[in-house]
């Protein structure tokens, strides 16, 4: 691993947030959002796993928070991510919540070494 944290490449990156808001939040607002970095990631040859869920109570598919988890990863063979292209995607994600005034709280990591299975 290179001692310079900028310069990190993975096969897959963890992406954990929350997106909340002071009015309830439909599910196809979470849907597209997960939808936009689907496209994100197609664009690049990378895939997306994983997905959203309610962090709140709600009523009629609305909540007023979504917890977000899911892994950017490799869809080639000896494929590495960078941390910057990482990052990338992060900041779509951000500013498109910033665009409809959601509140997005969180951001993207390593997987650890259990979440990877490793060691078991």
């Amino acid at each position: 691993m290179k001692s310079d944290q900028t310069e990190e490449e993975r096969d897959e990156w963890c992406f954990e947030f929350h997106v909340s808001s002071h009015s309830p939040i439909h599910q196809s607002e979470a849907d597209r959002l997960l939808s936009e970095a689907i496209h994100w990631a197609e664009a690049y040859r990378l895939g997306v796993g994983g997905g959203y869920k309610p962090a709140t109570a709600g009523i009629d598919n609305t909540c007023f928070s979504w917890v977000f988890r899911f892994g950017l990863c490799a869809s080639e063979d000896q494929q590495l991510i960078p941390r910057e292209t990482a990052a990338d995607l992060w900041n779509l994600l951000s500013a498109e919540c910033q665009r409809r005034g959601f509140i997005c709280t969180g951001g993207f990591r390593p997987f650890t070494a259990e979440e990877l299975g490793e060691g078991l």
